[in-house]
């Protein structure tokens, strides 16, 4: 299976780089472990803004505002499985059907190894939330506690991994030239 399109587009790329510093590489690691189980992803939602949480909020998409939401703190991603519908065609995998064929618990599976907790589990509800904590609590968090880097040498990343860590800390521009094996050319 080639999970290009679930790993390293561009868009997953870029939520992923606005995470907390802390949190960014085993995101980045979370997208490459779910797509080598051969779903595909799109991450829809990283980091967010006190605005931007409360524009969820009041559309109905949150139940918290900042402070008391890992996104506002860059430490969750929210994360949509999608199916393959032609060579260049996806399209997302909503609601029941998703629920049936168990995708939102492999992902569960895959964060757990990385230890990022699942919403679902956590609340029983927002199945497709994903937050890193390390043990604290979102009060720990909003406080300034924030979670440890995960050490490298307990979960060991993936070669491809490393690169796009390397790179996203060296340069400030996704690009094709940069990132040539986002684009398929690697």
């Amino acid at each position: 299976m080639n999970p290009r399109f679930s790993k390293w587009t561009e868009d997953n790329v870029a939520i992923c780089r606005y995470l907390h510093e802390n949190a960014r590489e085993v995101f980045l690691e979370l997208v490459l472990r779910i797509a080598e189980q051969g779903i595909y992803i799109r991450l829809t939602s990283g980091h967010r803004t006190a605005e931007e949480q409360k524009k969820e909020y009041d559309e109905g998409d949150s139940w918290v505002l900042c402070p008391d939401s890992y996104h506002c703190h860059g430490l969750a991603v929210d994360i949509v499985p999608m199916e393959r519908v032609s060579d260049l065609l996806y399209r997302a995998i909503w609601g029941k059907d998703a629920w049936e064929r168990g995708v939102y618990e492999k992902m569960a599976k895959v964060a757990y190894k990385l230890g990022i907790a699942w919403g679902y589990q956590e609340w029983g509800v927002d199945r497709g939330h994903f937050h890193y904590r390390d043990n604290k609590t979102i009060y720990q968090i909003a406080e300034g506690n924030f979670p440890k880097k995960p050490e490298i040498a307990q979960i060991p990343y993936h070669r491809e991994t490393r690169r796009v860590i390397d790179r996203l800390q060296n340069r400030d521009i996704i690009t094709p030239t940069l990132f040539p094996y986002l684009y398929g050319s690697s």
